[in-house]
Formats: C-alpha cells, structure tokens, sequence
C-alpha cells in the first residue's frame, strides 16, 4: 500500500475515532450527573483524553507518510512510533489514577464509613452506549491498522477495546451497586485499570523495538532469505541485516554470484532481488542488495 493510501486511511479511522469520542463525552457527562455515578463522571474524563490523544494522532499520523525528504532521508514513520510511546505512558497514567482512585474510595468505605453514592438505573445507558461504539471502533481500527500497517492506529485500537472492557467492568460495578452492592464498582475499576496498564506497558516496549533499530522478527527474516534464494543466479546468501523502522523494514543483504558473470548481470539479478523482496513483503520500505562473487 502506498504511503497516500496509508495516510487517507490513518486520516479516516481517527477523524471517526474523534467525533464518536466527543459524543460519548457528552453522552456520559449527561447521563452521569442525571444518573449519580461518579464512575460514569469520571469515565467522561477518560473520553475527553482519548479525544485530545486522537486528535494528535491524526497530525502525526499523517505527517509520519510523509515522503523522504532532505532532513529525513529515511522517511517519518519513527514519528509514530514516538507518539506510541507517548500514547503509552498516557495509559499507565489513567491505570494509576484509577487504581489510586479506586483503592481510596474503598478504603473510605471499610475503614472510615464513608458511603459509596449509589448510582441510578440512568447511568447504564451511558456505560452500554460506550460498550457498542467503542467496540465497533475497535473492529473498524484493527482492520484499518493491519492495512495501513501503523502503530498509532494500533494503540488506539488498543485504547478502544480497552474502553470496551473497562466499561463492562463498569456495567457490572454499576449493576450490582443499582442492588446494594456498592463497593464492585471502584473494584471493577482497579481490576480494569491494571488491563490498561499492561497494555500501556506493552505499547511502549514494542514501540521502543521500533525506534532503535531492533531487528526484524524471524519469520521476516527466513521470508527475505526464501525470496532472494529463489532468484535465479543467486548462488547463496551471504549476510542478511534487517531494522525495524516503524511498522516498516529496511533490509541488508549479500549475495554470492558467479564471479564470471559482467557487472550488468551481477547487477540484474541484484536489483531482481531487491525487486521481489519489496514486491512480496509491502512491510519492506528498502531493500538493500550487495553482490558478492562467489568463492568456493
């Protein structure tokens, strides 16, 4: 897929993400207040986040397509990666403040006596209104992440499946304090919010992997040896060096020719090589061949 495509469907998923977001932020405070849950209330701040987070994706997801140019030779896509990394830490931040927040509010009630406001039946129709635009978020945004390859849209992916979750959790808390059992709700929330933080935590070691020249995964790796040595001419496979830039690849690799061959047909088969690693793997931004004669 071209880096255009990439961008118009990056531009598209997250401009979506946006204005769903700004409506279950008004959805929630509404309902939330109407309907006495504090859970609720603060759900809305988590949305209110999510729609500031989008709307930085959608900048940096289109200028990480950006062609090459004299200061980015290589192209803008660690730029995403970054902002992955960002997105990550804004997830462990959220899990932290709910836990925190969590562990006081029964803290206060087992300890200090402090009564749990019991929500009303209203505050549901929030909690199930996310549960459904926020999982059709998620099916829309995984499979615009595995087209576009990019892993802001992956995070939000991530985000919205997470909010899926955390609003089940909240639905179940809300439930149960609707028939007395007041204190499931700030537990629901702890439970879910360590869910965010290991994803929070998964987001940025992955993203990490992308933006210090990690190598590729082996099944890339074996793909790119497979490929070359199914060139004619390409008598064995010398070294093969690959890094992880963004969601792309750039590949190295030597080949052994026979050394009688003129520079033209050591370059023909070079460039076939080249030619057909980037043809077969879209995730290959570059591939690099260096023709060796073969010695035996």
């Amino acid at each position: 897929m071209d880096i255009k495509k990439e961008s118009n469907i990056i531009t598209k998923i997250t401009l979506y993400a946006i204005i769903f977001n700004i409506l279950l932020l008004i959805v929630k405070i509404i309902f939330g207040i109407i309907g006495k849950s504090s859970a609720v209330i603060n759900s809305a701040i988590d949305s209110g986040l999510d729609v500031i987070v989008t709307v930085s994706i959608l900048f940096i997801g289109r200028f990480s397509r950006k062609k090459p140019d004299k200061s980015h030779p290589y192209g803008h896509e660690k730029f995403e990666s970054i902002t992955t990394i960002a997105f990550g830490i804004v997830l462990i931040v959220i899990a932290v403040q709910l836990v925190i927040g969590g562990a006081e509010t029964l803290i206060d009630y087992f300890s200090k006596g402090i009564e749990i406001t019991q929500p009303e039946t209203l505050a549901i129709v929030a909690v199930i209104a996310t549960i459904v635009v926020k999982l059709g978020l998620f099916v829309v945004t995984n499979q615009s992440y595995r087209r576009a390859k990019s892993p802001a849209l992956k995070a939000l992916a991530i985000d919205h499946i997470s909010d899926v979750f955390v609003s089940v959790a909240l639905l179940v808390g809300v439930v149960l304090a609707l028939n007395g059992f007041v204190f499931f709700e700030p537990i629901a929330g702890i439970l879910v919010a360590l869910f965010i933080g290991y994803n929070g935590v998964g987001l940025i070691i992955e993203s990490i992997g992308q933006v210090v020249d990690e190598a590729a995964e082996k099944e890339d790796i074996n793909q790119v040896k497979e490929l070359a040595k199914s060139v004619s001419g390409v008598i064995k496979i010398d070294k093969i060096r690959t890094r992880k830039f963004g969601l792309k690849l750039f590949v190295d690799i030597e080949i052994s020719v026979d050394g009688n061959l003129t520079v033209d047909k050591g370059h023909d088969i070079a460039e076939a090589v080249h030619d057909l690693v980037e043809k077969e793997m879209e995730h290959v931004k570059h591939c690099m061949v260096h023709v060796n004669p073969y010695i035996e």
